[in-house]
């Protein structure tokens, strides 16, 4: 809530106040201490300008040391979107809100009692931690080279390493190759590491190391890179391609000094019984996830086998060997008042993974040698492991010291001041009134039998590859294989972003706990991360998984070569235009900071560019014209409003968004311009063609989209007036002409719940609409746009099937529209809308 207050200050300035929205987690360990919190903050427009008037309020009305940085601006140069991170320390239990203070011209940065400093010289970076030192050298075979405190060194000469074992057992240590600071300070400094793997070129690396001040703690994230491209022979994208890179191991080796009087303290989830031993060696080796179906056909590897071994995972110390479930757990080597301690972030989840002590060393495996078969890396596929450690003194119950990890605190906007902010288009306020037809759907979402959690469960949705992904059930409809049929979503219409708007909307943070590991599965999985591909495929996003049919062993990689002389034969199966979402991605680097989401967005905004380059297709010397592969939708030649081109357009706004580079925005007019007119023949286009022209509404949200984000700018008064005049006329004729799709059920292949879901779009473009147009024009159309929603959720209610994947994302997508838009007859009219000569429409040939 954006309040007026007094803070004390020296000159009691007057201030507004942006209340945040805390999340506790579970409490294992009820006093935590440089617990790392980061929260996205959105002003508006003129809002602030610096952040010299900033500051952190705990709920007891005090100050707190943050640390910010800035994510994005508006287009007067002041701040949108601003990364803070504290830390904290204290009893959870006094965990309450915090505030985001803004008071002009106030310089309210505290300082620290404890800062972070990092020291370049040549290609060696040290961080001080005002506790102790980490030391990091380029060219070094050490992810970190030394770690001094209490006037010792704590690492061998070996320091912490990254190791991975090949196909053949050989071993090979990875070369740091670029150090990069990223961020520095007063509370966090981050390194970027990239790399590869002496004597195995195939593979590559990549990472941040994150040091927070005062404690002697590291977050080290490891990417695995395989930047081949495919071989996709005949379309096909199996598991198994020649180009795959197939691993023994790859660990994280910490080699200590913690040699004498050594112990090991461990846990296997937190708040569990603390076990200890004097054992020389201890192994917590998670080999499935420990569900009920652990052995899903999810699992299938390349040979088309199911390679997990036993359910759960086991737990080693000498002759002795115990099988659990489900494990978190936390591991410390002490030696007299001295420890180190690791974790492994989502050990179940992404199984299999490894925690293992011997003699001194810590090792964490990010694909354990333990498994019963190779590890594929494919290619242009990435894979992402998250470890902890902190060397510490004098502390009795070391294992506590990380429990926190998983189980973190977390933290958002409050929801009024995010829809004040005008930073998300179309957010409404909390109170908005939701239709009674969208409760029932998010109560099933969350709660139902068939909620997106126990969803998981039904094929296992589990392991480095698939965790974060949503099971697909709604292709059971129609599939004729094996049940339940094998069926990844793959982000389609873009769960990520729906995900994440609900949880801002409610505060619920279910919808979070969705969102983040969806969120990781994209970067690494569902994005194509090669650029030795042809252009219409490298580093675009992969489709959801193929209609109707189990996904074998194409994993999320749509086609399949078990597919072949069946229904539907596979087209292409790569990347496609219709089928690139950024904008969840998007939102997320926002509410994150981190700075892979957002190179990722440009990535696709690229990617949208250079599908369309004739000049990079293999006629491009004789004939360099766009090829229009980032507006055909459905059909090659189709190059009329469809999803195609909304998408494409969609993107590029997000690359926009994303760099501030005006290059994209100048791209995405050009295709609004090639895609749809004010004076169309619309009657030419088919749009009533339910099966082929549906889509027409996803690029007039798109169109929506463009107004919203270019709103005052008086430079691009022309192409507004040409894209607001676009939809009246598409509205006009929606309101004479469209029908529900599902009162003529014989005209559809499939007459599905999933037909009465997208009937929502349709309700929301007339509503948008009359937004744009004067009060009684804009009275009919929302007259028109309520009957249609109000016919949707009563359609979508009645099915038994509502609960499927497909049509709660739609509902996630386009409730939120709804609210925003209600009642809004006329408002968005404003003074740079002037008429304009459009000419005619031109027919574009790709």
């Amino acid at each position: 809530m954006t309040t007026e207050l007094n803070i004390q200050h020296s000159n009691h300035v007057q201030a507004s106040q942006i209340e945040l929205q805390v999340f506790k987690g579970e409490s294992f360990r009820s006093v935590r201490e440089c617990e790392p919190v980061t929260v996205g903050v959105a002003f508006a427009s003129g809002q602030i300008s610096a952040v010299d008037g900033l500051c952190l309020i705990n709920g007891m009305g005090q100050s707190v040391p943050f640390q910010n940085e800035v994510l994005a601006n508006w287009p007067d140069g002041s701040i949108k979107w601003l990364s803070v991170m504290f830390l904290y320390s204290g009893d959870v239990a006094d965990l309450e809100s915090y505030s985001v203070v803004v008071s002009e011209g106030e310089n309210s940065l505290l300082p620290s009692p404890s800062t972070i400093t990092v020291n370049r010289s040549g290609k060696s970076v040290e961080v001080d931690t005002n506790d102790g030192r980490f030391s990091f050298s380029q060219g070094s075979e050490n992810l970190v080279a030394h770690f001094n405190a209490s006037g010792a060194s704590w690492l061998t000469d070996q320091g912490c390493q990254l190791i991975c074992t090949d196909a053949k057992g050989k071993e090979h240590s990875a070369i740091v190759q670029s150090i990069e600071i990223e961020s520095s300070g007063p509370l966090q400094a981050k390194l970027r590491v990239k790399g590869s793997f002496q004597g195995l070129r195939a593979l590559r690396f990549s990472g941040s190391l994150t040091f927070y001040a005062g404690i002697n703690r590291a977050q080290i994230e490891i990417t695995l890179e395989n930047p081949a491209r495919a071989k996709h022979a005949g379309g096909y994208w199996d598991l198994g391609d020649p180009a795959s890179v197939l691993v023994q191991d790859v660990s994280l080796c910490i080699n200590t000094k913690l040699n004498e009087n050594r112990h090991v303290f461990w846990t296997e989830s937190p708040g569990e019984e603390v076990h200890s031993t004097g054992s020389e060696a201890l192994e917590i080796y998670q080999d499935s996830s420990g569900g009920e179906n652990w052995r899903s056909r999810n699992h299938l590897n390349r040979k088309n086998e199911i390679p997990v071994s036993f359910q759960g995972y086991r737990v080693r110390e000498d002759e002795n060997e115990r099988i659990g479930g489900r494990a978190h757990p936390v591991v410390s080597l002490t030696s007299g008042n001295r420890y180190v301690t690791c974790t492994l972030t989502d050990f179940w989840e992404k199984f299999p993974s490894s925690l293992e002590v011997s003699g001194s060393q810590l090792r964490a495996r990010l694909l354990p040698g333990q498994f019963s078969d190779l590890h594929e890396i494919q290619p242009g596929e990435h894979t992402t492991r998250t470890a902890w450690l902190e060397f510490g003194e004098n502390e009795k119950d070391p294992c506590s010291r990380l429990a926190w990890v998983h189980n973190p605190i977390t933290a958002t906007c409050d929801t009024e001041s995010l829809a004040k902010s005008g930073a998300i288009s179309f957010l409404p306020q909390a109170s908005t009134p939701l239709h009674e037809g969208c409760q029932s759907i998010f109560d099933e979402a969350l709660e139902g039998d068939r909620n997106f959690f126990a969803k998981r469960e039904v094929i296992d949705e589990y392991g480095w590859r698939n965790y974060g992904d949503l099971w697909a059930d709604h292709e059971e409809a129609f599939c004729h294989e094996h049940r339940p049929v094998i069926s990844h979503y793959n982000n389609q219409y873009d769960a990520l972003y729906g995900f994440l708007i609900q949880h801002l909307i409610s505060g619920d943070h279910r919808w979070k706990q969705l969102a983040d590991p969806l969120a990781e599965h994209l970067l690494d999985i569902d994005i194509y991360h090669s650029k030795h591909d042809k252009s219409g495929y490298s580093g675009g996003m992969f489709w959801h998984s193929a209609h109707y049919h189990d996904a074998g062993t194409s994993s999320h990689r749509c086609m399949s070569r078990q597919m072949l002389g069946k229904e539907h034969p596979a087209p292409g199966g790569g990347p496609g235009n219709e089928h690139n979402y950024a904008s969840g991605l998007l939102l997320h680097y926002y509410l994150t900071g981190n700075t892979r989401f957002r190179d990722v967005v440009t990535q696709l905004a690229d990617w949208v560019i250079a599908i369309d380059d004739g000049q990079q297709h293999p006629l491009g010397l004789a004939l360099p014209s766009p090829t229009g592969a980032s507006t055909s939708t459905r059909f090659e030649d189709f190059h009329g409003p469809g999803r195609g081109a909304g998408n494409s357009i969609n993107t590029l706004l997000d690359g926009w968004l994303a760099s501030d580079n005006e290059h994209y925005l100048k791209t995405a007019e050009a295709l609004i311009r090639r895609t749809i007119h004010p004076h169309d023949d619309i009657p030419s286009l088919d749009l009533g063609n339910a099966e082929d022209r549906w889509s027409y509404t996803v690029h007039l949200q798109s169109l929506g989209r463009f107004l919203e984000l270019t709103k005052g700018d008086l430079n691009r008064k022309e192409i507004r007036s040409y894209v607001r005049e676009s939809i009246l006329h598409y509205a006009r004729w929606m309101v004479a002409n469209e029908k529900f799709y599902l009162d003529t059920p014989e005209e559809l292949e499939f007459p599905t719940e999933t037909w009465a879901a997208q009937e929502l779009r349709k309700g929301n473009v007339l509503l948008m609409a009359a937004s744009l147009t004067e009060e009684a024009e804009g009275a009919s159309f929302q007259i028109k746009g309520r009957e249609i929603l109000d016919q949707a959720w009563e359609s979508l209610n009645a099915f038994p099937t509502k609960s499927y994947s497909r049509p709660m994302v739609l509902v996630l997508q386009q409730q939120y529209i709804e609210r925003f838009y209600q009642g809004q007859v006329g408002s968005l009219i404003s003074e740079d809308y002037e008429p304009f000569d459009f000419g005619t429409p031109q027919t574009f040939i790709p």
